[in-house]
C-alpha cells in the first residue's frame, strides 16, 4: 500500500490534471530569460553527515518511519533507497533542492538522510520563495544545464556553487519586471504534469502516479529546458 507523504496535499498527479485549465498553453521563450547568480536566489548549506551507507536502504518504502537516503546518484531523485528514521542519525529538512559533486539537482520534499561521506558530498540550496512546483522546475532547469558539466577534474560543492549562473523566466512588465517569474514556473509544471505521461520505475509509464509510492514528487521531469 501506498505511503502517503503529502496529507495536506494532492494524492496524485491525476488529480492534479483536475484541477488545471486546459487551455493552458506555455512555451519555453529562454530568448526572453534573464540571467541570475545563484546568490541572488539561494543559500547553500551541506547535507547533514550519517554513517548510512548506499546499500543500507531498501529499495521500497514500507511505512512512514523510513525516509529516503540520498547520495550522490543522478537517478531517481538521489534516492538510493529508504531508511528507518532513528535518533542516533540527524536528518536534512526537506524543501530543498539537493545536489552532489557530480551534479544533478533535485528537489526534495520530505525530511531525508544522506548517506556517508566516502559514498559522495550531497549539498542543499535553500530559499524562502521555494516550494514544490518551483523546486521541480529549479532542479529540471539546473540539472539540464549543468548536470553534465561536472566531474572528476571539476566538481561542485557548497562553495563554486555560487560561481554558477541560472537563466530564468522574468516578469515582462510592471513594478516587479525583470524579476524571476514564479508564477510561470509552477504553470509550467503544472501544465507538463498533466499533459506527459511520467517514467518513474524503468519501464513503468503511467499518468496516474501516487505520490507516495516514491518519496514525494520530487523527480526528473521528462522536459527538456
Amino acid at each position: 500500500m501506498a505511503i502517503s507523504v503529502f496529507p495536506n496535499q494532492l494524492s496524485s498527479f491525476s488529480e492534479l490534471d483536475s484541477k488545471i485549465d486546459n487551455k493552458l498553453s506555455l512555451s519555453l521563450k529562454t530568448d526572453e530569460w534573464e540571467y541570475f547568480p545563484i546568490t541572488s536566489l539561494f543559500t547553500s548549506e551541506e547535507a547533514n553527515q550519517t554513517n548510512f551507507r548506499v546499500d543500507d536502504g531498501k529499495k521500497v518504502r514500507e511505512s512512514e518511519e523510513e525516509i529516503p537516503l540520498i547520495s550522490t546518484s543522478k537517478r531517481n531523485n538521489g534516492c538510493v533507497g529508504y531508511v528507518k528514521m532513528t535518533e542516533e542519525e540527524k536528518t536534512t529538512k526537506g524543501n530543498c533542492i539537493s545536489f552532489s559533486s557530480f551534479g544533478g539537482f533535485f528537489y526534495q520534499p520530505i525530511d531525508f538522510y544522506r548517506s556517508y561521506a566516502r559514498d559522495g558530498n550531497v549539498w542543499c540550496l535553500r530559499a524562502d520563495w521555494l516550494n514544490e512546483r518551483r523546486g521541480l522546475f529549479m532542479g529540471a532547469l539546473l540539472t539540464n544545464v549543468y548536470a553534465e558539466k561536472f566531474h572528476y577534474g571539476w566538481q561542485v560543492n557548497g562553495k563554486n556553487i555560487y560561481d554558477l549562473k541560472v537563466k530564468l523566466p522574468v516578469i515582462q512588465e510592471g513594478e516587479q519586471k525583470g524579476q524571476p517569474d514564479w508564477d510561470f514556473m509552477e504553470n509550467y509544471i503544472k501544465q507538463a504534469i498533466s499533459t506527459l505521461s511520467l517514467s518513474l520505475f524503468g519501464n513503468t509509464t503511467s499518468s496516474k502516479i501516487n505520490l507516495g509510492s516514491y518519496h514525494g514528487s520530487g523527480r526528473n521531469l521528462p522536459f527538456r529546458i
